[in-house]
């Protein structure tokens, strides 16, 4: 498996914007009518405002479900602020 990275101008040759603003409507009405599951997101901090533990990082989870397109997801992030420590 392998990871595809695509530049702006190839995500605009996939997509038009009104293609995008239509996803987007469809979605937003979702939330507001209960079809679209959008729970806060859920953040792991490994020391980015704290002093414990001590690696001046953090994760975060932001999962979704997207009814009238039946689609689950997640997005992950994390980072570390801080020099690494062996």
């Amino acid at each position: 498996m392998s990871t595809l990275l695509l530049d702006q101008k190839q995500v605009e040759s996939l997509m038009s914007m009104e293609e995008m603003i239509s996803i987007y409507e469809k979605t937003f009405c979702g939330l507001g009518e209960g079809t679209v599951i959008n729970p806060s997101k859920v953040n792991l901090d490994l020391g980015e405002t704290s002093d414990y533990p001590p690696y001046k990082g953090f994760m975060n989870a932001m999962p979704a479900y997207i009814g009238w397109s039946d689609t689950a997801g997640i997005k992950w992030a994390g980072g570390n602020l801080g020099e690494r420590k062996s």
